[in-house]
């Protein structure tokens, strides 16, 4: 996320992990380009290993 904003509401995000800046979390498919849009996000990146759902 960019510095000092809060995670986005309006996205059914399930955070796993925040450290700083960054946040693990899970998304559904259809709402991440809606997520890496949005002002607060710098980047979205996939996991290292596929997860199913």
């Amino acid at each position: 996320m960019t510095s000092g904003a809060s995670l986005p509401e309006g996205y059914d995000v399930r955070v796993e992990l925040r450290q700083g800046q960054l946040v693990q979390g899970y998304v559904a498919v259809d709402q991440l380009v809606g997520l890496s849009r949005h002002e607060n996000v710098s980047a979205v990146r996939p996991p290292k290993e596929p997860q199913p759902t």
